[in-house]
C-alpha cells in the first residue's frame, strides 16, 4: 500500500512517501527512502515496482547530474519534469516500460517561486498544487481540497499532510509507522523527523474523529488527572506524567523551564507552569516548534499543547504546573500580612523545582521568566538550590524554548479552566451566571461590562473574581453594601504569624439594601432561608 502526497506553497515544496518495500502479504523492508534528491533544490519522490522505480529513479537523478556537471548550472524543476516525462514516455513506447508512478518538485531561486509535477506511469504530466499516488490518493484529494489554500504555510502544509496520514491510519487495515518527508525551500533540502511528525497525525486523528481541539485538551487534561470541568476552589497541582523515569534514567540531567499565565487578569486563576526534558535531547526538543504562547493564536497554542502531552515527546520529557484559585490569590492578598504577588510567584516557583527534585529528577538548569529584577530573584533561587545552574531573563519565554513550553502548558491550562468555570453561585439564581467574561483583564471592556453586570449588593463576586484587585474594590465600594471589619488584636503580636482572626461586623440599613438592586433575583437565597436584614449585628 503504496503512500506518496506532495504539496506546494509559495516558496516550499513538501514531499512524503512511506517506507515499506512489499511483496504481495509481505513486507521485505521498513527503512527504503523513496524521495531521491536530485540537487540542493530539487527532488523526485517515486512509487511502483520496486526494481523499476529505483532503476528509473536512479537514471533520472544520474542524468540531472550530469548535465549540471556540463553546463555548470542545475536543471531547473520545470526541465526536470518534462525530461523526466519524456524518459517515461520513450520507455513506454518501447518493450521495456517502467511501472512508476512520480512527482516531482522543487524551488527556482532566481524566481523564487516553488513547483510540483504529478507524473503517472503512462506519462501524462500536471502542474499541481498537490498531488497524490498509490492507494491512498482516493482518501487524501478531499481533504486537500478541504484545507489547501493559496497563501498556507510550511507549518499548515504539514498539518495537512498529517490530516491525510490520520485518515489512512483509520481507513486502511496495515497503518504505517514511518514516513520519509522531505522540505525544500530556498534554504535547501532538509528531512522532517517521524518523532515530530507522529504527533501530529495521532492529533489530526482525533479530529477527524469528532472531537474537537477544545475537547481533546479537556479529555488531555482529565488524563493527568485534572479536570477543568469542576468547580475550582483550592490549588491543584497538574503532572505530565514523563515516560524519562528517573529510577531507570539514575545519570540523566535535566533541563528545565517555568513561566506563568494569568498574572494580571482580574478573573480567573493563575498558572504556573514547568517543562523539562533530559540535556542530551533538547536539542529535539527546540525543533518541536514551541515559541512564546503569546506570539501565537489560540489554535496553534493548543496543537502545541497536545504536542507536548503526546506519547512519543515525553518519551524524554514531561511537565509540572500550579493552579491557583483566585479565591486564594485573593485571600493571601487581603490578609494582615500582606503576601503579594511576586513572594507568591516565587514561592510556587520553588515550589515546582522542589516538586520536581522530590520526584528524582535531577534538574542541572532552570530557564525562569523573571518576576522582580533578574540579579535578585537569580540570587534568591541559587541560594535554595545551590546545586542548580539558574538563567533568569525578561521575556524567557520569547529567548528559551524549555520556558516558551511552559508557557504554553501554563496559557492552555488557564484557558480552559476559565472556558469550563462551574459558577455554584448559579445554584441559587433564576438566571445563570454568563460565562462571556472577556479576556478577565481589567483593560478590556467585555470585561468591565462582566464585573458591572454580575456584583451583588450583599455578596459581592462569585469566586472566580480576585477580589483584591483595584478593579473590583472600586465597584463593590460603589455599587455593594458597605462592610467594616474590626480587628481583635492579639495580646502578643506573632510576626511570623501571616494571618489574624477577623470577627466581622456588618452595618447596613433595608433603606440602603433597597437603593440599588442590580439584580432582583439574587435576593432568591435570602427568600430561600428566610434571612432578614437588620440595621446591624
Amino acid at each position: 500500500m503504496d503512500v506518496q502526497l506532495g504539496i506546494s506553497g509559495k516558496d516550499f515544496v513538501i514531499l512524503l512517501s512511506d517506507n515499506e518495500i512489499v511483496r504481495s502479504i509481505m513486507a521485505l523492508k521498513h527503512d527504503e527512502d523513496k524521495i531521491f534528491e536530485i540537487s540542493k533544490h530539487l527532488a523526485l519522490s517515486v512509487t511502483g515496482e520496486s526494481g523499476d522505480t529505483t532503476n528509473f529513479a536512479e537514471y533520472i537523478v544520474g542524468n540531472a547530474k550530469l548535465y549540471a556537471f556540463s553546463n555548470y548550472h542545475e536543471l531547473s524543476v520545470d526541465s526536470c519534469a518534462k525530461f523526466t516525462r519524456n524518459e517515461l514516455a520513450q520507455a513506454l513506447r518501447s518493450r521495456n516500460p517502467y511501472n512508476v508512478n512520480l512527482l516531482v518538485g522543487g524551488y527556482n531561486p532566481n524566481s523564487g517561486k516553488s513547483a510540483l509535477y504529478r507524473i503517472d506511469y503512462l506519462s501524462s504530466i500536471a502542474k499541481v498544487s498537490f498531488a497524490a499516488h498509490g492507494y491512498g490518493s482516493y482518501f487524501c484529494y478531499s481533504i486537500f481540497d478541504k484545507m489547501y489554500k493559496e497563501d498556507l504555510s510550511q507549518d499548515e502544509a504539514i498539518e495537512i499532510l498529517a490530516a491525510c496520514i490520520g485518515e489512512l491510519n483509520k481507513r486502511f487495515i496495515i497503518k504505517h509507522s514511518t514516513f520519509t518527508i522531505k522540505i525544500i525551500n530556498k534554504s535547501g533540502l532538509s528531512v522532517l523527523k517521524n518523532e515530530d511528525f507522529l504527533p501530529l497525525i495521532q492529533l489530526s486523528t482525533s479530529l477527524s474523529l469528532g472531537m474537537s481541539l477544545q475537547s481533546e485538551i479537556i479529555k488531555v487534561c482529565q488524563d493527568l488527572g485534572f479536570d477543568p470541568t469542576v468547580h475550582l476552589d483550592s490549588s491543584k497541582l497538574v503532572f505530565i506524567n514523563s515516560k524519562a523515569d528517573p529510577k531507570t534514567l539514575k545519570n540523566e540531567k535535566f533541563v528545565m523551564g517555568i513561566d506563568e499565565a494569568g498574572r494580571g487578569p482580574v478573573l480567573g486563576p493563575m498558572v504556573y507552569a514547568a517543562s523539562f526534558c533530559t540535556e542530551k535531547n533538547y536539542e529535539k526538543f527546540k525543533n518541536l516548534g514551541f515559541v512564546d504562547s503569546k506570539a501565537i493564536d489560540e489554535q496553534k497554542r493548543e496543537k502545541l499543547f497536545l504536542s507536548l502531552t503526546s506519547e512519543d515527546v515525553k518519551k524524554y520529557s514531561g511537565g509540572l504546573a500550579h493552579v491557583l484559585s483566585p479565591k486564594e490569590i485573593s485571600e493571601s492578598m487581603l490578609q494582615i500580612t500582606k503576601y503579594n504577588l511576586n513572594f507568591l510567584a516565587h514561592d510556587t516557583t520553588m515550589n515546582l523545582i522542589k516538586q520536581a527534585l522530590d520526584m528524582g529528577y535531577q534538574i542541572s538548569h532552570v530557564y525562569v521568566d523573571t518576576v522582580g529584577p533578574p540579579e535578585s530573584y537569580n540570587k534568591k533561587l541559587s541560594s535554595r538550590f545551590p546545586n542548580i545552574k539558574f538563567t533568569v531573563a525578561k521575556k524567557a519565554d520569547s529567548l528559551f524554548p524549555i520556558v516558551s513550553a511552559a508557557s504554553i502548558f501554563a496559557k492552555v491550562l488557564r484557558d480552559v479552566i476559565i472556558k469550563n468555570w462551574v459558577f455554584p453561585e448559579s445554584l441559587h439564581l433564576s438566571t445563570p451566571i454568563s460565562k462571556n467574561m472577556g479576556s478577565g483583564y481589567p483593560s478590556d471592556p467585555v470585561t468591565v461590562k462582566w464585573l458591572s453586570e454580575n456584583i451583588d449588593y450583599i455578596f459581592g463576586y462569585p469566586d472566580v473574581v480576585r477580589f483584591s484587585w483595584s478593579t473590583c474594590s472600586k465597584l463593590l465600594e460603589s455599587k455593594a453594601a458597605k462592610v467594616d471589619f474590626s480587628e481583635d488584636e492579639p495580646k502578643e503580636p506573632n510576626p511570623y504569624k501571616r494571618k489574624f482572626n477577623v470577627q466581622p461586623t456588618l452595618k447596613t440599613t433595608l433603606e440602603e439594601s433597597k437603593k440599588v438592586e442590580v439584580f432582583p433575583n439574587r435576593s432568591l437565597l435570602l427568600q430561600k432561608y428566610s434571612i432578614s436584614l437588620f440595621e446591624e449585628f
